[in-house]
This record gives C-alpha cells, sequence and structure tokens, in this order.
C-alpha cells in the first residue's frame, strides 16, 4: 500500500511538473518574442519557434494525461521530455557559448530532471 501512495504522488509530481514546464515554455516565448529583434533567419526562427511550441503543447498533454492516470500516458512524457532534453542541450550549449554559465547550469539541470523522469516512465510502466 505504502509504496502505491508513492507511486501515485511520484506520478503527480511529474504530471504537475510537466504541466508547469509546458506553460513555462509558452509564457517564456512569449515574453521573449514582445520586444525581438531577430538575430536568426525568418525561417530558422519559425521552425525554431514550432519545435518549442510542439514540446511545450507535448509536456501540457502528457502532463494532463499522467494526472487522469491515462496508459498511454508513460509514452507521451518520455517524447515530451525527450524533446525537452534536447532542447535543454542546445540551449545550454548556446548560454554557455555565451559565457551565461547560470544558464546554461538551468538547462542542464532542466536536462537532468527530464533525464530523471524518463527513466522513471520506464521502470514505472506497469504501475498505473
Amino acid at each position: 500500500m505504502k509504496n502505491k501512495k508513492m507511486n501515485s504522488l511520484k506520478m503527480s509530481l511529474i504530471g504537475w511538473y510537466s504541466i508547469t514546464l509546458g506553460v513555462s515554455v509558452i509564457l517564456l516565448w512569449t515574453f521573449i518574442l514582445k520586444p525581438f529583434e531577430q538575430s536568426e533567419g525568418k525561417l530558422e526562427m519559425g521552425f525554431h519557434l514550432m519545435s518549442e511550441f510542439l514540446m511545450a503543447c507535448f509536456c501540457i498533454v502528457s502532463g494532463i494525461k499522467i494526472l487522469l492516470k491515462h496508459r498511454e500516458s508513460f509514452l507521451v512524457n518520455s517524447v515530451a521530455h525527450g524533446m525537452v532534453i534536447y532542447s535543454a542541450a542546445n540551449a545550454a550549449g548556446f548560454y554557455g557559448e555565451q559565457g551565461n554559465i547560470s544558464m546554461m547550469i538551468m538547462f542542464l539541470i532542466l536536462f537532468s530532471v527530464s533525464l530523471i523522469i524518463i527513466v522513471s516512465n520506464f521502470r514505472g510502466v506497469d504501475s498505473i
């Protein structure tokens, strides 16, 4: 019984974290784009934004699915956090190149948390 409660708490945390991360990405880009002066080409930025918003939507949907205990939530959440890993690795490199170590560390933490979540998803596939 205790193990089932711990697993339920862990899944709730992962669900809420995923939703919060997705909403945060959307809000971040909304604020960044307001005063934005483009250094990237329009096509490059368009594809970049598309992938960021797709990642955010996957995070939100997967978090909701986890909270609702849908069977496919593990797969969708793993895809979402795989996208986060890719995005966080790119961002960490970008900020590292600029010498912004605090941002680089933040993105490496996001990278690590998403990796832990993916491992946790695969360990808990049969428990939902």
